[in-house]
């Protein structure tokens, strides 16, 4: 059973989307054709059930990065899902809207505390690297800042694995680098 939960909605300025297009230019060709100024995204959660495996594909943002986002608990709870029902968290990436809310924001460590959080080695690997926000572009500096605390909050608890590993039957991580270094896209598989 695959179900997708809302964590909330980000807005991103047309700067940070469109970094090589001068601001006038793309703000004359958005208007023209009646868009919005501003990237507007969902921040979207996958909650994978199998027998006895509830995984979550990512957190979420949590409530630390835009006030519109962190509504990924609340939408769980809606669904029937508690923290201690979940088995594994598999992250796709460490970016804010994926990794963020992973974090307990009242409380030490994970939101899930009986589960396996995996991520790959090379995505973990890349943001622990000591002086990681000078490597990033501008635009991420901070953010690269929040994704080491946390991922230094977390410790142990996240498991890096190796690409293209199966986490549980019938769900594995596919190496897709690229937005990141150690990207992955999940696979799900049943019959």
């Amino acid at each position: 059973e695959v179900t997708i939960v809302s964590d909330g909605i980000f807005t991103m300025p047309l700067s940070f989307v469109l970094p090589e297009t001068p601001a006038e230019q793309a703000k004359a060709f958005l208007e023209a054709h009646d868009a919005e100024l501003e990237f507007r995204a969902e921040t979207n959660v996958t909650v994978v059930r199998n027998g006895p495996v509830t995984a979550l594909i990512d957190t979420g943002a949590g409530p630390d990065f835009m006030p519109t986002l962190g509504q990924m608990p609340d939408t769980l709870e809606g669904i029937g899902i508690k923290p201690e029902d979940v088995t594994h968290v598999v992250f796709t990436h460490a970016h804010a809207d994926h990794f963020w809310g992973v974090v307990d924001p009242f409380g030490d460590g994970t939101r899930w505390p009986k589960a396996r959080h995996v991520m790959t080695t090379i995505e973990r690997d890349f943001w622990l690297k000591p002086g990681v926000e000078d490597r990033v572009p501008e635009a991420v500096k901070s953010m690269a800042l929040g994704i080491t605390r946390r991922l230094k909050e977390l410790g142990d608890r996240i498991e890096p694995v190796a690409d293209n590993v199966e986490i549980v039957p019938g769900l594995a991580l596919l190496a897709t680098p690229g937005h990141t270094p150690g990207h992955a896209s999940i696979v799900v598989r049943s019959g």
